[in-house]
């Protein structure tokens, strides 16, 4: 509920009473980060706590992750995607583990390029 009246007044749409800001699809789009993911990206690694309120894991890093494959041509080794039981917003290294040293034991090794 926090995040409507800022989303309204950074985009600046009208904000509503019921749910989120009322925006044009289009004004949307623009503001996703997902519409600049393209195949020049490099691999990224993404983690969201399933009790974080601050950024969602299913609305927003879950479409950010199928959006980085879709723009890598399928390759799933271009986006990692991690939803961590019980994490909130800020997560430990502990959390992260194994993951994030497998996915930079990747990148080390060359294992996903960009373009590759």
């Amino acid at each position: 509920p926090w995040a409507a009246p800022l989303t309204a007044r950074f985009l600046g749409c009208q904000l509503t009473s019921t749910g989120p800001p009322d925006c044009p699809a289009e004004l949307l789009r623009q503001a996703s980060v997902a519409t600049y993911v393209d195949a020049a990206d490099p691999p990224i690694f993404m983690a969201y706590g399933t009790l974080d309120t601050l950024v969602v894991p299913a609305t927003q890093g879950q479409p950010l992750a199928q959006a980085w494959v879709r723009a890598h041509a399928g390759d799933q080794n271009s986006a990692t995607y991690v939803v961590v039981n019980a994490g909130g917003h800020n997560l430990s290294i502990d959390e992260l583990n194994p993951a994030l040293d497998d996915f930079l034991d990747s990148i080390v090794s060359g294992g996903c390029r960009p373009g590759s």
